[in-house]
């Protein structure tokens, strides 16, 4: 028999995380991107507060893996992509957001200067003076004439921001490994403050954008009271902007990540049922959900459905997104299924998406904010195992 893996495989676009500083000008990460609907909606919030209220001040707030970075590249591609880059990001994005981007980000004194910071272990200044050094071609000496003092840094940014530009947007990925540096170093993140006020202030010329996984004070937990507050006044300097898909969305790309041969006949069924199922729960669309639940086998229907929001879910400071589940060689998990597995009507069920989690979590999972049902779920599955065979556990 031909085993699944022989067959079933992972689009790489999918499986790799965009990195702005690195992809910024480079057109991989952009060709093929899939604008959901809610991140749209998202991206069009940050464009409308930006011409219509100068705004200025953002972060971005959702899981890991939801597409956060990428959606920051397709913005610096709108924004002051190269020409092709621009193109590509214009196609992506659609009229619409296109258009509401041209307005947020006029060019009526040349092209917008984008500062791309990808956060680190590392002090929040030093790594914002080196992204702007790299945006700016300063030289040794200017970058740590910049790097003094956030004052410095920031009057050193709008200057060259002005020049021959119609403004600088500054974009920090990962923001929230710079907070837990500056946290656990017992450091302060003034500098966010002084940016989120001069972006206010600035008329539309600079505008910074945030991406975290949580709130500020959330990488702050371990401080003091006082600092955590101190923390979250600093968040309240900007506008939040979740970024969370809904399932069906998570459902399409999966669809689109996993590249398969046409799924068996009785598995389409099983889909359709399924997202029938689902409809007489909540509102969807039961013929577009049925193909994009048939295009992600061999998951199981409801696995497909379970990622999402399993994805959210954060276990003991582990995080993962779906589309690592899907690449990954751990223990349960899909690629080990698809080793292990022939080509036949078996499926990646939700009790094998519960053993991956078992078996990379352990009792993490009793940890956290659903720690007390997680407790409840090992119990049953023992007692099950105890009093009935293999089906009453998968059950």
């Amino acid at each position: 028999m031909t085993r699944l893996s022989e067959l079933v495989g992972i689009d790489r676009r999918f499986a790799r995380s965009a990195r702005i500083d690195a992809d910024l000008n480079g057109t991989p990460p952009l060709v093929g991107y899939v604008l959901q609907a809610s991140v749209a909606k998202s991206l069009l919030s940050l464009a409308l507060s930006q011409s219509e209220h100068s705004q200025g001040a953002f972060t971005w707030t959702g899981p890991y893996g939801g597409g956060k970075s990428s959606a920051a590249l397709l913005v610096a591609n709108l924004v002051a992509g190269q020409k092709e880059n621009r193109t590509i990001a214009r196609r992506i994005a659609g009229k619409e957001l296109t258009a509401a981007y041209a307005k947020a980000f006029p060019e009526d004194n040349g092209p917008w200067k984008v500062v791309a910071v990808t956060g680190g272990r590392v002090a929040l200044r030093e790594t914002v003076a080196n992204a702007a050094a790299a945006t700016f071609a300063w030289s040794d000496q200017q970058r740590n004439e910049a790097a003094k003092s956030d004052a410095c840094l920031i009057s050193a940014i709008r200057r060259m921001g002005s020049l021959r530009s119609s403004g600088t947007l500054i974009v920090l990925d990962e923001l929230g490994k710079l907070l837990e540096h500056e946290a656990l170093g017992g450091g302060d993140i003034h500098l966010l403050q002084d940016l989120a006020e001069h972006a206010t202030r600035s008329t539309g010329r600079l505008v910074i954008i945030g991406i975290l996984h949580q709130a500020f004070d959330q990488y702050a937990a371990r401080a003091s009271r006082d600092a955590r507050q101190e923390w979250a006044k600093v968040q309240g300097r900007f506008h939040d902007i979740g970024f969370l898909s809904g399932a069906d969305e998570t459902v399409a790309l999966l669809g689109r990540a996993i590249t398969s041969p046409t799924s068996p006949v009785a598995f389409q069924g099983v889909a359709e049922a399924t997202a029938q199922a689902v409809a007489k729960r909540r509102p969807t669309d039961v013929e577009s959900l049925s193909r994009a639940l048939a295009a992600t086998w061999p998951l199981n229907p409801v696995t497909a459905l379970l990622l999402g929001p399993v994805s959210r879910a954060r276990f003991a400071q582990n995080e993962r997104s779906v589309f690592g589940f899907l690449s990954s060689a751990e223990p349960a998990g899909f690629q080990e299924f698809l080793s292990a597995t022939d080509n036949g009507s078996e499926t990646y069920g939700p009790d094998r998406l519960w053993d991956y989690l078992a078996s990379n979590f352990g009792m993490a999972l009793a940890g956290g904010h659903d720690g007390g049902r997680f407790s409840l779920a090992f119990e049953a599955i023992e007692r099950a195992g105890a009093k009935g065979g293999p089906a009453h556990v998968a059950l």
